[in-house]
């Protein structure tokens, strides 16, 4: 997760790593670290992954920031690999029968 809102053709727009509780970059606990992605071979990919840090409203919120898929982790060096897909994170409107 990247501080900017917007991506550019590389992702290079999206900014620095979010990292709302100042901690090293190359911690793995900061926002821009989540654990590993590995697709199928149709391509998908799914992580379950509960932070105790970020949320959708208040001061650590991630809405209107990016998402960036790199190809390969981040390295102890701080090299990530490159961008594969960038998103940014938008609210969207719970229905009443989702909130059940």
């Amino acid at each position: 997760i990247h501080e900017g809102s917007q991506c550019g053709s590389d992702g290079t727009a999206a900014g620095s790593p979010y990292n709302p509780s100042a901690q090293a970059q190359n911690s793995s606990n900061t926002a821009a670290h989540y654990p590993s992605l590995k697709a199928g071979q149709d391509g998908r990919a799914t992580v379950d992954y509960i932070d105790t840090v970020l949320s959708l409203k208040g001061s650590n919120s991630i809405v209107n920031r990016t998402v960036i898929i790199r190809a390969s982790a981040t390295q102890s060096s701080g090299k990530s690999g490159s961008a594969v897909s960038c998103g940014r994170i938008l609210p969207t409107e719970v229905h009443s029968e989702d909130k059940k």
